[in-house]
C-alpha cells in the first residue's frame, strides 16, 4: 500500500491527501453540536460534540477501516481481512469489507453484546466468538481458526492502528499485524 504505516517513517500530505479522497467518497459530513449542559456541569467555557453516532455504523471508526482496506494490495484482498473487536470496529470492518466486496472475520468476545454481534454480521463479516475478554479475540487475529482464507495471509485491520492514526486520517496495519492464518 501507499500510506505510512506505525513505525515506518512519516505521514506526508499527499499521504493525508489520499486518506481524505479515500474516506470522503463514504464518511457523512455530520455535525458539531454546543452542548450547554455538559459544558455547565463541567465548569468550561464551550464544549463541543461530534455526532459521530450518525455516521454509518454508528461511530468514527467507518473512517479508519475503509482507509485500511481501500490501501490493501490485491494479494491483501484476496485472502480478506481479520479484526478482533466488542462492536463498533468490528461493524466497521465489516462494512468496509464488504463495500470493497472482500470477506472479513470479525473475532469478538463471547459476552460480546449480541447487539453488536448481529450488527457485524448484517454488514456482511463473519463473526467468531471466542474467548472470555478482548484480549483472547486479539491473540485469534494473529493466528486464525481452520478454514479461515484458505490458508492464506490476511489482513488485520487494529482498532488501535486506527485510534493513533485518526488525527492524521492515515491507518494501514502493520507489519506484525498480518501474519499467515494457520489451521489450530
Amino acid at each position: 500500500g501507499t500510506a505510512a504505516t506505525h513505525g515506518e517513517g512519516r505521514v506526508t500530505a499527499a499521504d493525508v491527501d489520499r486518506a481524505r479522497d479515500a474516506v470522503t467518497r463514504v464518511a457523512r459530513v455530520t455535525p458539531v453540536l454546543e452542548s450547554w449542559t455538559i459544558a455547565e456541569r463541567a465548569g468550561a467555557g464551550t464544549v463541543l460534540l461530534k455526532a459521530e453516532n450518525l455516521q454509518r455504523t454508528g461511530s468514527f471508526k467507518i473512517r479508519g477501516a475503509y482507509n485500511t482496506i481501500a490501501t490493501l494490495g490485491e494479494a491483501e484482498r484476496r485472502a480478506g481481512v481479520v479484526a478482533a473487536s466488542a462492536g463498533n470496529h468490528g461493524q466497521a470492518v465489516a462494512w468496509a469489507a464488504r463495500e470493497a466486496g472482500i470477506p472479513a472475520t470479525i473475532f469478538m468476545p463471547q459476552d460480546a453484546p449480541m447487539a453488536k454481534v448481529e450488527a457485524t454480521r448484517s454488514y456482511g463479516g463473519a463473526t467468531e466468538l471466542v474467548g472470555a475478554g478482548f484480549e483472547e479475540a486479539m491473540r485469534w487475529t494473529a493466528g486464525g481458526p481452520v478454514g479461515l482464507s484458505g490458508g492464506a495471509a490476511a489482513a488485520a485491520v487494529s482498532a488501535s492502528d486506527a485510534a493513533c492514526r485518526r488525527r492524521t486520517a492515515i491507518v494501514r496495519t502493520s507489519s506484525p499485524a498480518i501474519e499467515p492464518m494457520r489451521a489450530r
